[in-house]
This record gives structure tokens, sequence and C-alpha cells, in this order.
């Protein structure tokens, strides 16, 4: 995929590598356009390090090929409810992992999309911003160029997308709404599960949530977070006393459900390159609505 950004220079007292640093720019992306040749002013091939002058025209090409030589092309159908070429949002459905594993190398979401642009003669690399469990479901975001990559991991460092959760969890609350502020580690490497750290130690993590319906047992509640630690909903909710609905890891109360109960209902960011607010919403899907929740 080639992606070509233009600029006009503003300044005549600075190189082309400080002017690219000024708009975020990171360190990867100017590697690989000194790698790649890909670096302009006023129509000619030149240099990071070339002096810039007043008005003149800057040429950046990111010029990229498939950096997934281990993902295998699957045609699995796709929900993309947003796609340009710069970013694209998929509304990834429960019991689809987002990055191969050693048990599962075929049937995710990088080898959906994969097969996905490669059906469609572009390249493709997988450029997750916003990770879910396999078996949460909802909206995903990925980066489609070098440079848009950059921009969204800078976002998510300050907090500038923001997701909501949908959560079914066990049992009833008195009060509305509540704050979770628990580090979460891992106490052993050899183990996946993450625990609520009583000593000081381990990540800090902050859950928010809104109680927004309940029936004798269950509760249907609206999650942010401030932090983004593995399995955070899931850790804070079971330490509470209020496990999710269906988490064969965190809940030992077995239930009818063949997942966890968490899906990720909206989703909001600038767009990294015209600084537009996007904002995306979804119904839960069925497994969750049939819980009598909605």
């Amino acid at each position: 995929m080639i992606r070509i950004f233009e600029y006009v220079s503003d300044t005549e007292t600075t190189s082309i590598k400080e002017f690219l640093l000024k708009r975020n720019y990171s360190k990867k992306c100017l590697s690989f356009l000194k790698e790649t040749d890909g670096v302009f002013l006023n129509g000619l091939k030149t240099k990071l390090t070339t002096r810039l002058k007043l008005n003149d025209l800057i040429r950046v090409v990111f010029d990229e090929h498939d950096d997934n030589e281990m993902v295998v092309d699957t045609d699995i159908p796709l929900d993309i409810v947003y796609e340009d070429q710069d970013i694209i949002v998929v509304n990834k459905p429960a019991f689809m992992p987002v990055h191969p594993s050693y048990e599962n190398y075929d049937r995710t979401l990088a080898n959906a999309l994969s097969h996905y642009y490669h059906s469609k003669g572009e390249t493709y690399t997988n450029r997750c911003i916003t990770r879910l469990d396999g078996d949460t479901s909802g909206f995903v975001l990925l980066a489609r160029n070098l440079y848009s990559g950059a921009l969204l991991s800078g976002m998510m460092r300050d907090h500038q997308i923001r997701k909501q959760y949908t959560a079914i969890v066990s049992g009833n609350f008195t009060e509305t709404d509540g704050i979770i502020d628990r580090p979460i580690y891992r106490p052993s490497p050899d183990r996946i599960e993450r625990a609520v750290c009583e000593n000081g130690k381990g990540h800090e993590a902050v859950t928010l949530y809104h109680v927004e319906k309940q029936i004798p047992g269950a509760s249907l509640l609206k999650i942010e977070t401030q932090t983004g630690r593995t399995h955070q909903i899931r850790v804070h909710m079971a330490y509470i006393g209020h496990p999710l609905l269906g988490d064969k890891l965190y809940n030992r109360i077995p239930d009818s459900m063949s997942r966890q109960c968490l899906h990720v209902n909206r989703l909001s960011f600038p767009h990294p390159i015209t600084g537009e607010m996007m904002l995306f919403e979804s119904d839960l899907p069925l497994d969750m609505k049939k819980m009598g929740l909605t």
C-alpha cells in the first residue's frame, strides 16, 4: 500500500526531520522513510537532514509491503463498520482472537483482514490499536499505515481513544455508580490469570462502572477504563464480587453463557490524519441480548 502525505514548509530554520518530528512522526516512521528513500522536496528525492526554505513542498511516501509472513490468509466474514486509507474499524465477534497464536494460527482477526486486503490486491500489515480478548466482542481499531499507527498509539497513551463496554455481571448493586482503583499483576508467568495486588505493587488499574439495569441475580453495566491492563474489567469485577457471567477464568459459578458477557458497544477518537471526531456505536450481540437485560 502506498500512502502519500504532503506539506508546505512554514519555516526555513529547521530540517525535514525536525519538521516531521513536530508532526508526531515516530522514530520508526523516520527510519522507514530513510531506508525506502520516501522523502521528496519540491519534487526531488532528498534526505531527512535537508534544511527547509519557506514554502518548500515536502512529500512523504510510505510504500509499504506485507509484514505478516507468519499470518495465513483465511476467508472469514468481517463486519467492517468503517475503512479509509488510514484506519479500519471492525465489529469483532466473540470467539475470534485478534492475533494468531500457537493454539489458533488461522482463525483470527489478523487472518481475516489479511485475506480481505489480499483479495483486493492490496498489501496488509496488522497494526491493532485497541486489542480485545478473544471472547470479548465489539469494536476494534486498526491502523492502515505506519504513520497513522504512530499517531493512534500516541492517542492511546494520551487517553484520547475511548471505549465503552457493556457487561453483564452476577449479583445486584445498591449503588448506581462505582470506581475500582486497584493495581493488577500477574501472579505467575506460567499462567494467564491476573489478580488484584493487595500490597500496593503491580500496575495501576482504574475501572469506572454505571449500573444500567438489574434483574434478580444479574446486572447490566456500562464500563469505561482509565487504564488498559490485560483482563482488567474481568479481574476488577470479580474482585468486588460481581464476576462477568460466562467468564470461565474468573467466575467459578457455572452459568448458561459460553463466553464472558463483555462487548465494546461504543468507540470514539479523533481521526489521526483529519482530526475529525469519529464515533461508532452498536447493539449488543444476540447471546447477551438473550439474558433479558436490554
